[in-house]
């Protein structure tokens, strides 16, 4: 670390410094060569290794091959290096290898805290962080340099600012590698929450959260979840700041729920890239303000001496109530509010500023004061803001069924299409949504009929539905007439069109790179561009992106299902179980979470997550006889997820047999039939690079002359649109091209035809 750190000679000097020093201390090391993603040139199933244009190092740690760039700086390992994430790597003595293939984030932090609020206001903090991957690195090596009394004042930055901590403790377990790492903190807030001790008021700030994002490397997600734990006899009412937010290279997500008299804080942030120092916080939703009152009767007159406008505490009031389990008095107060002193609208938005997350009762009620199609519409962004998007649906519906005005039947269908998803939720796990579900074709369809000369508001969604359910053609004439006044959105959406028509890939990236340039927050722009980059093959980016349009939509539990299917289909099944998993997280209680949870953490042998989708279902494993080889698992997904019929009429293997084969690296390379079915349908979705290289193992582990054609289809599908002589001409100066052709025409036994 220290070579690395000097920046002092050259990356090949530096590299065998460390072979060196790795290997005197008895590590299995081996000089290796890599060539980043972005090289335009070189396939990575050449077999020329010269043409690996920079140095290298692998190490093997038990099963895993860990890498290090002498090249840079800030070697982090096991993380990746930057260089090399989706680049081409070739250790001696083995194959070709393509290190974090995954659209999923690179390393995690799980945060779990207990606020436990005293009578006075005074809060006491226990933290437990659970680092993986990149980030437990970075917090490891923290750490590891320092003795036991040195850790409080090396954590004391991580928390936010807050004043003096001088009673911080902190325990550091699994240094030794014995145990998990993880990190638990102790402290006491320096500030109190404000009141008179049967009612306090007062900010709850994030914990460590925030410094997180500000120093871990791109491509990490934090997960925070706070725990407010108010004082026998006081429950917990939240005033709700912006639940999503974004920087130029951090994303922010809030969502609460209600247990009992407690309350969950959870905040999720995703890095996305280089930050400023200080600047990047400042453009982000900030701290969450908690009201704790009276768990009786007595609240009602502690809401009456709170600081805030007359409205403000009648609303306060009533939703009291309702947490006092009195709705008929609740539904009076608001009687009183509307519509002498509160509209709709404004009584909506109080609501939602004040409202216990996941009680209905007051939306139940506020919608038998609508009277408006305009209120209907006010009432259903409440709730999306809030997170009910089932209340949100139903009220959608009934304005698609019995609004007057067509204008506002077409809004209203549109909507439903987009709140219940596009596939139908399972009938014994949601029986209520499986009711209600449409074809969204037929419900776009019908809206169109309706829209008149206002079709601006239903063309795209409808043509994103022809796409979404694999008929791209029908969604030509509607693209066509979108593009004469083109949006981000439209551009990304006939961007998903071209990749999945057959259009050249340099246009379809053209129409990405546009429309991510000028809406690179939009989350329905990233989905398409996402699908984009998927269908024209660059599979990894593709789902990377598809998670980020779920983050970037804030808290949609059914973005993040449609998500996990997606990166499954596409053969990323680390990714796909990271989706459920966040949409489980979504709504703990939903059945339908767990239950597709439950099935991608099996598939995956993904422990936790199994233990958790179990816990979240009820308690029953719904897999436990399903033994764990990988035949069996393959048996579960096609037993599971209905394949497409016109693949399977041809004959084509269910599209999550490849994310098993790509998942479960070990079973594969170890038997040469598994690795051999993996280069087949390898190659039979176009992934023919890495056909061939799986072609290259059997060669090379296996002797097995059945790789020879997937290391010939790889190169030959790389090379077919150009005569091997005009392509040494276009890179004269490229010696390194020149010799991959003699390397080819030795391997082959004559050139790639035109």
């Amino acid at each position: 670390a220290d070579v690395l750190a000097s920046g002092r000679g050259t990356p090949t000097e530096r590299g065998l410094i460390l072979l060196a020093m790795l290997r005197e201390a008895g590590f299995d090391a081996r000089p290796a060569w890599f060539t980043p993603d972005d090289n335009p040139v070189l396939p990575r199933t050449l077999p020329a290794p010269h043409l690996l244009l920079y140095p290298a190092i692998g190490v093997r740690v038990g099963k895993e091959i860990l890498y290090i760039d002498p090249g840079t700086t800030g070697a982090r390992p096991p993380e990746v290096p930057a260089r090399m994430r989706g680049g081409r790597v070739l250790v001696a003595g083995r194959h070709l290898t393509v290190p974090i293939d995954t659209g999923a984030p690179r390393g995690e932090v799980r945060i779990s805290a207990d606020l436990q609020v005293a009578r006075s206001g005074q809060i006491t903090v226990v933290a437990d962080l659970v680092p993986t991957g990149a980030a437990e690195q970075v917090l490891r090596s923290l750490l590891s340099r320092l003795d036991a009394p040195e850790w409080p004042a090396a954590v004391t930055p991580w928390i936010t600012p807050r004043g003096d901590l001088r009673d911080l403790v902190v325990d550091v377990k699994g240094l030794d590698g014995l145990e998990p790492f993880r990190v638990i903190l102790r402290y006491t807030e320096p500030t109190k929450l404000q009141g008179t001790g049967t009612t306090l008021r007062g900010p709850v700030r994030d914990i460590v959260a925030p410094w997180l994002a500000e120093t871990l490397p791109p491509g990490i997600a934090i997960e925070e979840r706070i725990r407010v734990v108010p004082p026998e006899g006081l429950l917990a009412l939240t005033a709700i700041r912006p639940e999503h937010g974004e920087s130029n290279a951090i994303l922010l997500n809030r969502s609460l729920a209600t247990e009992g008299t407690e309350l969950m804080l959870s905040s999720d942030w995703r890095v996305l890239g280089a930050r400023s120092p200080g600047a990047e916080l400042q453009k982000l939703p900030k701290d969450t303000e908690v009201l704790l009152f009276p768990a009786d009767a007595t609240a009602r007159r502690a809401a009456k001496r709170l600081d805030l406008a007359d409205n403000d505490k009648a609303v306060i009031d009533a939703l009291l109530l309702w947490r006092l389990d009195e709705p008929e008095k609740a539904r009076k107060v608001l009687d009183r509010l509307h519509p002498r002193k509160l509209s709709v609208i404004e009584l909506g938005a109080l609501i939602a500023h004040y409202a216990s997350p996941g009680d209905r009762r007051p939306w139940q009620a506020l919608v038998t004061l609508v009277g408006t199609d305009d209120e209907r519409i006010a009432v259903i962004d409440d709730l999306v803001t809030t997170g009910d998007r089932r209340l949100a649906w139903q009220l959608a519906t009934f304005m698609a069924k019995n609004s007057a005005d067509p204008v506002a039947r077409t809004k209203a269908l549109v909507q439903v299409a987009r709140f219940q998803g596009p596939e139908q939720p399972d009938g014994q796990a949601d029986p209520e949504g499986h009711k209600a579900w449409r074809d969204p074709i037929k419900l776009l369809e019908k809206a169109s009929s309706l829209a008149g000369d206002r079709q601006d508001l239903v063309r795209l969604e409808l043509a994103r539905a022809f796409l979404r359910q694999g008929t791209p053609m029908a969604a030509e004439d509607l693209l066509d007439k979108a593009m004469e006044a083109p949006t981000p959105l439209t551009k990304a959406v006939r961007a998903e069109f071209g990749a999945m028509t057959g259009v050249q890939g340099v246009d379809v990236l053209g129409l990405v790179k546009e429309a991510i340039a000028e809406a690179p927050f939009d989350p329905d722009v990233r989905e398409s561009a996402g699908r984009a980059l998927a269908f024209l093959g660059r599979r990894r980016q593709g789902v990377a992106d598809i998670l980020l349009a779920a983050e970037l939509a804030g808290n949609d539990s059914t973005r993040w299902l449609t998500a996990a299917r997606f990166a499954a289909d596409f053969g990323d099944l680390r990714a796909a179980v990271f989706a459920a998993r966040r949409a489980s997280d979504l709504e703990p209680r939903g059945l339908v979470q767990a239950v597709q949870l439950q099935l991608l953490a099996k598939l995956a042998r993904n422990t936790s997550a199994l233990e958790l989708a179990v816990r979240r279902s009820g308690g029953t494993p719904l897999y436990d006889d399903i033994p764990d080889d990988l035949d069996s698992l393959v048996t579960l997904a096609a037993n599971q997820i209905p394949q497409d019929p016109v693949e399977a009429a041809e004959g084509k293997a269910h599209p999550w047999k490849l994310a098993l084969l790509r998942h479960h690296v070990g079973d594969v390379e170890s038997d040469p039939r598994l690795l051999l079915e993996r280069a087949m349908l390898h190659y039979e979705r176009g992934m023919t690079e890495d056909a061939a290289q799986d072609g290259s193992l059997l060669l090379d582990r296996y002797q097995s002359p059945d790789g020879a054609r997937f290391v010939l289809g790889g190169v030959t599908a790389r090379f077919r649109h150009a005569d091997p002589a005009s392509l040494v001409r276009r890179y004269t100066r490229s010696a390194e091209v020149r010799d991959a052709l003699v390397d080819l025409e030795l391997v082959t036994g004559g050139r790639p035809e035109p």
